[in-house]
């Protein structure tokens, strides 16, 4: 069974998402202690390398339904064939949007959608003029995408079912394991700044805490809730950073 991305709200349609996608925030200066600086840069570096000028309406519909089937019924029984079926698109038609096939597919939606959540964060955090006001914009743009969101969890769970079946294209694991050090590597650079005595694990924690916000925060989906479970993310992600 496909996952139902309709139980909760989306963050934003296409051309909302096109237009973040373009939009300056990724060009922004970082008022912020230079370990954060990096850290920011690097995910701005790595946005900025991909051009989503091509990526129409239509293109991005195949990649969403890639997404979802690839997470529901895993990457090996998903096919030109069952994508199509679930498009209402025969396989030519795909192929002409997406000439190498699957892997051109899976690497394209894995790209995307890390790179909409990293876009996110970082208009979330532009504003920001200290780690205090750094960290409390980056937790709540991380809840907001994990909560809202719901392909984030699509890339989750793909991204965590290849560590053990190992089925996507070498390159295109390394390519995502480099993606998560640099979304871990905004925890662990505000660690270094708090005097965390071991941000690097830190920032692996906290990532998967983030990363399971869904699962452990019941969300009810309103507003209220939700700067609850934000408070309440804050307040473990502190616990976790600062020095004991």
């Amino acid at each position: 069974m496909i996952p139902d991305l309709n139980r909760s709200p989306q963050i934003g349609s296409w051309s909302e998402q096109v237009g973040t996608m373009l939009g300056t925030v990724v060009e922004a200066e970082f008022a912020l202690p230079s370990e954060i600086n990096a850290a920011l840069k690097k995910m701005q570096g790595t946005i900025n390398s991909y051009d989503w000028n091509a990526v129409g309406e239509r293109k991005m519909t195949i990649l969403k339904v890639f997404l979802q089937l690839t997470a529901a019924q895993g990457y090996a029984a998903t096919t030109m064939r069952s994508l199509g079926a679930e498009l209402n698109l025969k396989a030519p038609s795909i192929y002409s949007h997406f000439p190498n096939g699957k892997e051109e597919i899976i690497a394209q939606s894995l790209r995307w959608q890390g790179s909409l959540f990293g876009n996110v964060i970082l208009k979330e955090v532009a504003s920001a003029t200290n780690v205090e006001e750094y960290l409390e914009a980056l937790v709540r743009g991380h809840c907001r995408m994990n909560l809202e969101n719901r392909e984030n969890n699509l890339w989750d769970m793909i991204i965590g079912a290849d560590r053990i079946g190992k089925f996507l294209p070498e390159d295109l694991r390394e390519e995502m394991e480099e993606w998560l050090r640099i979304c871990t590597d905004l925890y662990t650079s505000a660690g270094k700044v708090l005097g965390c005595t071991s941000p690097e694990v830190r920032g692996r924690q906290i990532m998967v805490l983030m990363d399971g916000v869904y699962s452990w925060a019941d969300w009810d989906g309103s507003k209220a809730h939700k700067k609850v479970i934000t408070e309440q993310a804050l307040d473990l992600c502190r616990k976790l950073l600062l020095p004991k």
